[in-house]
């Protein structure tokens, strides 16, 4: 049994609409119909919005037809124009009114019965309309052309209007009727013999069944094509859920690359620069063991979010987080001129210091007994970046000496301080104040770096 959930939700305007749950396609009836109700009803919903257009051509067509029929009795017969104008004039207003409220979602469901009963309508009044006209004898066998022409017109309408085999019925039936009734009629008062008599009866009968097989097999090909409108979409939407749950996991910026299929950018290590960030908490484990643990995972969930945020706001890659700590990319792996690199970065470090007030008071309420604090380092250099890892496990990354000196910047930070090398001061120091704050000395750097503290002043 074939089972696909169906993203139907807000698709139409009318009624309830379906949820996205799992739904049974399995169809019964020689596959003329779902085994799921709610499955028939959405699958009716979807029909009849995707032949309303066809519907009202038809409707639209036939009402050119049969005001071309008028026409031509108001030609015929000048002498009758005072009869046949207002019956065309009414019909012109009818579908006109009728034209506006197909628009209306309120009459969704009743939009192709109307036009069917509308048309159905249609050719019975241009039928009494033209036996009103001339002779009994010639209105009579006008009227008869008229129908059979009518019925011949609608049959072959019926399946480009894709109408199923009930609508296309009801459609053809009013005809039909009235062509058996002619010919009954024409027979008794002599106007036709037994064999033309029979041989309309018969057309009619072929017509209906010709309506009802083509329907049966229009129908058929329309389920057929939801299964696989909806079998497609909904595949769309697994791998819409997939691409979700891959970005919870991987940094949205690399996962771009490998929905683009461009792994190629991010699997094989280059030198780049760019620079680098790293943030944690101040004292988090002495914090973490004052506390229940269903807090603190709390606390660190809601600062890795914010941080997160704030850090891809401002075009970063956060692509490691370690305990409390976190790292991120400006330059990777999207390319960004240096200097948006590290403007960007400190804009990001002043947002994510300028959110921990905040975050401090909702922790407050949680029971968190200190005031938790954030330091930041960050510096700009050429790094290896790339994708470093087994072939099952790869994670994305840059690794070499600057982002050691990065790393013991931030180590060196204070609490609640941001730190920046003086590669990245030289690059931001004509937009954003910044203080001296002295020397860092880094493990495998033969000369100190000397570090800065930006502050929250733009220059002009």
């Amino acid at each position: 049994m074939a089972v696909y959930p169906l993203p139907c939700e807000g698709i139409f305007a009318q009624g309830p609409s379906m949820s996205a749950a799992a739904v049974s396609l399995t169809r019964k009836r020689f596959g003329l119909r779902f085994a799921e109700s709610a499955t028939e009803r959405f699958y009716r919903r979807w029909r009849d919005e995707h032949i309303l257009f066809l519907v009202m051509m038809g409707g639209g067509v036939s009402m050119l037809a049969w005001i071309a029929i008028g026409i031509g009795c108001w030609l015929w017969l000048p002498e009758q124009a005072g009869f046949t104008t207002p019956v065309l004039a009414a019909i012109v207003a009818v579908f006109a009114i009728l034209l506006s409220l197909l628009g209306r979602s309120a009459f969704a469901r009743l939009r192709i019965p109307m036009v069917m009963v509308y048309t159905s309508v249609l050719g019975l009044v241009q039928i009494w309309l033209i036996m009103q006209l001339g002779e009994p004898a010639s209105g009579f066998a006008l009227a008869l052309v008229a129908v059979c022409a009518s019925t011949i017109f609608i049959s072959l309408m019926a399946p480009v209007m894709q109408l199923p085999p009930l609508a296309a019925l009801i459609a053809v039936a009013p005809s039909v009727g009235l062509v058996i009734g002619l010919a009954i009629y024409g027979y008794q008062i002599d106007l036709l013999d037994r064999f033309t008599a029979g041989v309309v009866v018969g057309l009619q009968v072929l017509a209906i069944n010709f309506v009802v097989v083509i329907g049966l097999l229009v129908d058929r090909n329309n389920r057929e094509s939801f299964i696989s409108e909806m079998t497609i979409e909904s595949q769309r939407e697994s791998l819409s859920r997939s691409a979700d749950l891959v970005r919870r996991y991987v940094p949205p910026a690399v996962a771009e690359h490998i929905f683009d299929g461009n792994e190629a950018a991010i699997e094989s290590p280059q030198r780049r620069r760019v620079t680098v960030m790293f943030a944690d908490i101040v004292g988090f484990t002495d914090i973490a063991d004052r506390v229940e643990p269903e807090v603190m995972t709390e606390v660190l969930n809601a600062y890795m979010s914010t941080m997160a945020e704030l850090i891809e706001q401002h075009g970063g890659t956060l692509n490691e987080f370690a305990g409390d700590g976190l790292m991120a990319l400006f330059g990777a792996p999207n390319d960004m001129p240096a200097l948006e690199q590290a403007s960007h970065a400190v804009m990001a470090a002043l947002a994510m210091q300028a959110k921990m007030p905040a975050l401090n008071e909702a922790w407050r309420l949680l029971g968190v007994g200190a005031v938790l604090q954030t330091r930041i380092g960050i510096n700009t250099g050429m790094v290896s970046v790339g994708s470093y890892g087994s072939p099952g496990r790869m994670t994305y990354t840059a690794i070499g000496l600057q982002t050691n000196i990065a790393s013991r910047i931030e180590s060196k930070a204070e609490p609640g301080e941001i730190l920046i090398s003086d590669a990245s001061y030289q690059l931001v120091s004509e937009h954003i104040d910044c203080e001296a704050r002295g020397e860092v000395e880094c493990k495998g750097v033969h000369f100190p770096v000397k570090v800065y503290a930006p502050t929250t002043t733009l220059k002009a």
